[in-house]
Parts: structure tokens; sequence; C-alpha cells
């Protein structure tokens, strides 16, 4: 009898739960429709939220629905965008997190990479692209990543990325992925203090069409917020950072090499 009660409990079919919504189509194995309808609501108003406020409401062509896959647990959430010479062709996703982190941190932080991808229609520097969006998650997230960071910056030496590697990277260093989130979302926020959200989105388009090298990137802060060099740039962010986490040390970063040619 007991076999054969496990034998009809392991043929139930496993929960499903599935929502179209304007821009999105959700399925789970995992998450209850209830979930699934309140991350649906979030996706669509974080669509509206960051076309305002980074774009200036600038209009989005969307190449079809994100398929996007919802897991209710622990792991990492990623959202893939298949480009081609004109724009994104096919964006997927794999959601993950309870419902806390799903509805105040993974939706919007994902939802901003798809934002910025059907905006520029090319991939973004790691830096640029996390940073930028780990400043949409919530003020504990935030503050996590921040202690973070500066526990880094007070090892000897700091277990940091030197500005000029980190402009350069289009995939993460082995070992340094958060590292990438941390030190991008701080220098987004540095940035953000010298000029609003369409400032850093002009910066990210005359860097991207100025060739996306470090030499490139390195003329847009010049144009854009006023920088000579990256050093020059590293150090006032590091000053910066002292200031707002209230720190007693002196926290830097391994110097970067001479600066590149502009």
């Amino acid at each position: 009898m007991a076999a054969a009660a496990v034998f009809i409990l392991l043929s139930l079919p496993a929960r499903s739960a599935e929502l179209v919504t304007q821009h999105f189509h959700f399925r789970s194995n995992s998450a209850s429709q209830q979930l699934l309808n309140q991350v649906g609501q979030v996706a669509e108003a974080s669509v509206a939220k960051h076309r305002r406020d980074w774009l200036a409401g600038a209009d989005l062509r969307w190449p079809g629905r994100a398929n996007i896959e919802i897991v209710y647990g622990r792991g990492s959430s990623v959202t893939s965008t298949i480009y081609r010479p004109t724009g994104p062709q096919r964006i997927t996703g794999r959601w993950v997190g309870n419902r806390q982190t799903l509805l105040y941190d993974h939706v919007p932080h994902e939802v901003l990479h798809i934002v910025f991808a059907l905006h520029f229609g090319r991939p973004l520097p790691r830096w640029l692209d996390e940073g930028a969006a780990t400043t949409v998650e919530s003020s504990t997230e935030r503050s996590r990543i921040d202690n973070w960071l500066m526990a880094q910056l007070h090892k000897s030496p700091p277990n940091t990325i030197p500005i000029d590697r980190l402009f350069a990277l289009r995939e993460y260093p082995p070992g340094q992925t958060y590292q990438v989130y941390a030190q991008g979302h701080s220098l987004v926020m540095y940035l953000l203090t010298l000029g609003d959200r369409q400032q850093l989105m002009r910066f990210t388009a005359a860097g991207l069409a100025g060739g996306d090298d470090v030499a490139a990137w390195q003329r847009s802060l010049k144009a854009h917020y006023g920088f000579e060099h990256l050093v020059q740039c590293q150090g006032r962010w590091l000053d910066w950072i002292r200031g707002r986490l209230g720190n007693r040390r002196n926290p830097g970063v391994r110097a970067a090499p001479q600066p590149v040619p502009s």
C-alpha cells in the first residue's frame, strides 16, 4: 500500500502557472499563480517606470514578448538577449527568488536590463549594465552591496578591480562577478550625483558610439562629467565613497596604468 501511494504521488503532474501580459510571457512550475500575477504587475510597472526615469519616456521596439521562467527558490536570476544588427531579436530569462527578492530586487533589476537592451540595441559594459540595474533594487539589497564593497576596500591589498580594467570588461572575470556588481553599482551611484539618469544615458550612448573601448569611455567621461582621465574619476569616486559611508581609513583600489590618450 505504501509503495502504491508513493507511486501515485510521483505520478502527479508538477504544479504549473502561466501569465501573459503586454510585454511578457511568464511560466513557472514552482511559483503560485498569485505570485506570478504579482511578478507580472511589478514587471509591467517597472517597464513604465524605467522608460520614464532612464529614457525620458522614449518608445521601445519589443521583438515580441519576453519569455521568462519564474523559479521560486534560491539562486541567481538571468536575462538573455539575442541581438541582430538592427537590435534585439529575442529575450528570454530565468528569474529566481522568493517573493521578497523577486518583487523588490530581481524583477526591477532584470527589467532594466531589458529596457537597456531594447533602447541601445547592443550589449552594455558589464559594470554599467549591472551597476545601473542594481540601483533599482531594494534599499536593503543596495546597503548589503555597499557594505560588502567597503569590506573589500579595507583588505590589504584591496579586493577590487582597477577602473581601467573595469571599463574594459565585457565578461565577468573568474571569481570576481560580485566585484563587478558592487563596483558598478557604486560607480553608477556616484555618476548619478553628478548628473541625472538621462545624462548617464547620454554618456552611455557616446561611449558605445565612440568605439566601446576604454579610450571611447574615457572620452565620454570627459565630455559628460569633466574628468580628464580614468585615474581622476577613480580618485573622486573613492573620495565620495569615504564621505558617503563614513569610512575612517583610506581605502583605495590598485592604481590604474597611465591614462589612455583621448
